[in-house]
C-alpha cells in the first residue's frame, strides 16, 4: 500500500474513535443528589453527572483536592 493510503486510513480511524468517545461521554445523564445518594454503591463505580446546588461556604481544598456539599430536592451530600 502507498504511504498516503495508510495515513488516510489512520486519520479516518482516529476521527471515528474520537467521534465515538464524544458520543459516549455525552450520553451520561444528569442525576440529582437525591438519586445518587440512594444508589451510592452503583454510582460510586459508574460515571455520573450530578445536579444540585453547592452549599455556601462548604468548599474546602486539601492537598489540591476540592470538596464541597451539594443539595438537591432536600437531600445533601458531600
Amino acid at each position: 500500500m502507498k504511504p498516503k493510503v495508510i495515513i488516510g486510513i489512520g486519520i479516518i480511524l482516529l476521527t471515528l474513535y474520537f467521534g465515538y468517545s464524544s458520543i459516549i461521554d455525552s450520553i451520561t445523564y444528569y442525576r440529582g443528589v437525591d438519586e445518587v445518594s440512594k444508589n451510592i454503591d452503583y454510582y460510586s463505580t459508574h460515571r455520573v453527572k450530578m445536579m444540585g446546588d453547592i452549599v455556601n461556604n462548604s468548599m474546602k481544598i486539601t492537598d489540591g483536592i476540592y470538596s464541597f456539599d451539594m443539595v438537591f430536592n432536600g437531600t445533601a451530600m458531600r
